[in-house]
């Protein structure tokens, strides 16, 4: 295992890390196998992203007798409605009382990181940073339940503001081989400035990278994202034993193995047209959310459920709202037709 510092903590993480969001819902067996696995390969970096109660009992449990080898990131900001499913939250009792449930879970005083989670638009990093759950991760740093705080986003200018604050010891964005084309070195230099980790969710695309058919393999894919030495690791998402082996096999490839340069421009061609929900055709004039709506297009598309209707009429702004300004397709870097998406949306879905 190669290890790098987690920006001006200072601590020294895993390059690849553990990703638990789909241990959620497998048995107790298995997220034991897997979190044992990977503390033992010298994996110490772990994501602990929901709510669910049995997600974080099993977790917990795996982790007794190894909390003193593990870099715990635990989230706030996120819930579970009435029938169980993920929801974003920022009642600060909740949220402060869900924190609480996840130590006892874990059976630790403390996590490492206390991630604000999921902040993509402008008016959730205003309330976050002015009395709201930002202050609720500073008064656990205060009691010894955190040690630093983490801010995890999918929007490229929330991102960047939230380091450039320098309130934050970590941030968690996205970074895969699809964004290669993506100018992101004013935010890697922000990075820089302040001191800010740098940790790469979605190494894979959420998948994408391999439904696709291309050349990529995963571990050119992880080559890619840790070839910046500004990522201090990436946190790949594993449901089992299998596919945690098949991740670190990256320490055991070739050379040839992890040289992805002959597949980029293959790529970025397989990929034109195909939104990646990268978030870099914001900010968008009336401040539709593009990346959600398409994303909601996209899983509509394979099945229509009512939780993809709840999220649709739950959008602050509809896609009907779309001036058609165009402002949003020249920042594409894939090329994508946002206009034509977000009208799909709108038949699919309603006004």
């Amino acid at each position: 295992m190669q290890y790098r510092k987690l920006g001006r903590t200072g601590i020294p993480v895993s390059e690849i890390g553990l990703g638990t969001e789909y241990l959620n819902g497998q048995s107790s067996e298995t997220v034991s196998s897997v979190i044992h696995k990977a503390t033992d390969r010298g994996i110490n970096y772990m994501d602990i992203l929901f709510s669910f109660p049995e997600y974080r009992t099993d977790i917990g449990n795996a982790l007794k007798g190894r909390r003193d080898k593990v870099i715990i990131a635990g989230h706030t900001g996120c819930a579970m409605t009435e029938n169980g499913q993920y929801r974003k939250t920022r009642d600060m009792k909740e949220c402060e009382d869900l924190f609480d449930d996840l130590l006892l879970k874990l059976h630790t005083d403390y996590v490492d990181i206390i991630f604000i989670q999921f902040v993509d638009e402008e008016e959730d990093f205003n309330e976050i940073f002015s009395g709201g759950l930002y202050d609720l991760a500073l008064k656990q740093i205060e009691k010894g339940k955190a040690r630093f705080i983490g801010f995890s986003s999918h929007s490229f200018p929330v991102a960047q503001k939230a380091v450039e604050t320098g309130k934050i010891h970590v941030l968690m964005y996205p970074r895969h081989i699809l964004s290669a084309s993506i100018p992101e070195e004013s935010l890697y230099e922000a990075c820089r400035k302040t001191g800010t980790a740098f940790v790469a969710m979605k190494p894979f695309a959420g998948g994408k990278i391999f439904k696709e058919d291309t050349k990529i393999s995963l571990i050119k894919s992880l080559s890619y994202v840790l070839s910046d030495e500004i990522i201090s690791a990436t946190v790949p998402g594993v449901k089992n034993q299998q596919e945690l082996t098949d991740v670190l096999k990256f320490f055991e490839a070739s050379s040839e193995e992890k040289d992805y340069t002959a597949v980029m421009s293959e790529l970025n061609e397989s990929f034109k047209g195909v939104c990646c929900y990268c978030n870099h055709c914001q900010p968008c004039p009336v401040n539709i959310n593009i990346a959600m709506v398409i994303t909601l297009l996209d899983s509509a598309t394979v099945k229509m459920t009512e939780e993809l209707k709840k999220t649709y009429e739950a959008l602050p702004v509809k896609p009907s709202a779309c001036m058609e300004c165009g402002q949003c397709m020249t920042r594409c870097p894939f090329e994508v037709d946002v206009i034509v998406k977000l009208k799909e949306t709108v038949s699919l879905f309603g006004d």
